[in-house]
């Protein structure tokens, strides 16, 4: 029996700040082309000679001027890139001239950068991927034409280990939870799965008939995999594998039949897969329970997207429910979909948000290289101003006390400093300021969402009006057998209207939830600011009477 599905009503949201007149380069590459952190987004910027990586702060999307500044450096075309898993101001390029280059991104980005902080060379043909451990720091892995996977040691600027297909084409490249082990598929439609400290393929398996590109990904802890590509009929399709036993797929999802290929995004903290098609504008995404995934929903747009990525989990506003959330890169915008699982409580939802990814490596790089595995560092994504960046004390005690304990200190101070103010009764008296200030800005989007909502009714209506007037002209051009020709054409008129009401009523949904949702906020919100009031007033009796 199959479990209650516990994500069927997560709902897409886009926001209506984006960034404009962005400029993408035009590539080739098989890359999702656009990466996030919890403070920048990332993409390569067109330009004549040479290869150009824009980087923009996540959180102020506008209209871009004609000229920004770069990081710029490489011979050839970007390829890749990837942030720094431990350092939201370090980012990794793979480039058409055979190298990687690590890049520090300036807090005041007002000019260009050229100067790289590391300059890996290794590699003979272009390299196709970069991506970072996942838990230690200074360790990259790269794919490339020459047939090679490549592991570097950044602090050494040296490459450490190499695992080989000869005359292989990378589709794509990703370690699994731990870093023990990396998967790649290419294009002899062969995913493989390599002990890179052992420089060797431990698994090798044909995973889908089609010739277009496929991908992979490791399935969290779970000792499957999931592999992404087409049937020899065209259909695109997705299976999840068990790398004990790799004979048969344990499960074969047909999917649909359009020609853009699909790029995995798996969230092993809540199991929701999210698959976005590069060439065209939705993503659909799938809840896994009991050792299969279930459609749940999409994310639909006529607007195709260019290059698709998502942030890390830490960058999600936990306070609005957002599961995740999107990248899209158009050909002149970056768009931002977040994944909302709709809530009344206006309060942190522990069961939606687990500890998360810590910015803290878990390990050295001297330590994985000598045969040390260890999980990430985790941390509490409840918010705490207070302790912001601390890592949970189970993710401290589970991973062996690797973690900066000065930080560990400090993050201690803190909260003895926050048990002082909650004894005066200071806390108190902040949160009431917060809970009034929240419902005036809860108030404030509560009465701009009506006034949308009131607009695209009085459109939907005007729309429908049209669309009824077409009809009865078309019903009396075809009864006095006018010409066929401006038949056909009011006919067509009508089936676009018709489609553009359907897509008008599809964004009022969400309006109508936010509204929803806006409402139990604010009335939550009083009720705990009552509740503050009351205690503060009782603290501040109580302190007169001593």
């Amino acid at each position: 029996m199959q479990s209650k599905l516990r994500f069927r009503n997560v709902y897409p949201e886009v926001h209506k700040e984006k960034y404009e007149q962005v400029q993408p380069a035009t590539s080739s590459s098989d890359s999702g082309l656009i990466k996030g952190n919890s403070k920048y987004l990332s993409f390569a910027w067109k330009v004549g000679g040479g290869g150009s990586l824009a980087v923009l702060e996540l959180g102020k999307p506008q209209r871009l001027a004609p000229v920004i500044p770069l990081i710029k450096g490489h011979n050839a075309a970007i390829q890749d890139q990837d942030f720094n898993p431990f350092n939201d101001n370090v980012i990794a390029t793979a480039s058409d001239d055979t190298t990687l280059k690590v890049w520090e991104i300036p807090e005041e980005f007002t000019q260009d950068v050229t100067a790289p902080l590391a300059n890996l060379q290794g590699h003979s043909k272009k390299v196709n991927f970069v991506q970072y451990h996942p838990s230690t720091e200074n360790i990259l892995a790269s794919t490339s034409n020459d047939g090679t996977v490549k592991v570097w040691d950044v602090d050494r600027q040296c490459e450490a280990l190499t695992l080989t297909v000869p005359d292989a084409n990378y589709w794509s490249l990703c370690w699994n939870s731990n870093g023990s082990l990396l998967g790649t598929t290419s294009k002899d439609k062969t995913t493989r799965i390599g002990d890179p400290r052992a420089q060797q393929w431990v698994h090798e398996l044909l995973t889908h008939e089609g010739s277009r590109a496929q991908k992979m990904t490791f399935l969290g802890d779970t000792g499957l995999i999931l592999s992404v590509g087409f049937a020899k009929t065209t259909d695109r399709e997705f299976k999840v594998w068990d790398i004990k036993n790799l004979t048969k797929p344990v499960q074969h999802v047909k999917i649909d039949q359009q020609a853009s290929v699909l790029y995995p995004f798996f969230d092993s903290d809540l199991g929701m897969l999210y698959l976005a098609g590069r060439g065209d504008g939705n993503i659909r995404y799938y809840e896994f329970a009991d050792g299969a995934f279930t459609y749940t929903s999409d994310h639909k747009s006529t607007v195709p997207m260019k290059g698709i990525g998502f942030i890390p989990k830490r960058g999600v506003n936990v306070m609005r429910a957002e599961l995740m959330r999107a990248l899209k890169l158009t050909d002149n915008a970056i768009e931002f979909i977040s994944f909302i699982q709709p809530r009344k409580a206006s309060t942190f939802q522990e069961d939606l948000f687990p500890d998360c990814c810590s910015e803290i490596p878990a390990q050295t790089a001297e330590a994985w290289l000598a045969g040390n595995n260890a999980a990430p560092l985790r941390k509490s994504m409840k918010p705490d101003e207070n302790a912001i960046n601390r890592p949970s004390a189970r993710s401290v005690i589970s991973h062996g006390g690797t973690a900066d304990v000065d930080r560990l200190k400090r993050a201690l101070e803190e909260a003895n400093k926050e048990i002082d103010s909650l004894k005066t009764g200071q806390a108190q008296s902040e949160d009431a300021e917060g809970a009034k200030h929240e419902i005036e800005k809860l108030k404030t989007e509560l009465s701009a969402i009506a006034e949308e909502k009131a607009a695209l009714e009085k459109k939907v209506h005007a729309q429908e009006e049209e669309i009824n007037e077409l009809n009865k002209k078309y019903h009396e051009q075809k009864t006095t057998n006018s010409n066929a020709e401006e038949r056909h054409e009011l006919l067509a008129t009508v089936e676009q209207l018709e489609a553009e009401v359907a897509e008008l009523r599809a964004h009022h949904e969400p309006l109508k939830r936010d509204l929803e949702l806006n409402d139990a906020q604010i009335s939550s919100l009083k009720q705990e600011l009552a509740q503050l009031e009351s205690e503060h007033e009782a603290l501040n009796n109580k302190a007169k009477a001593g």
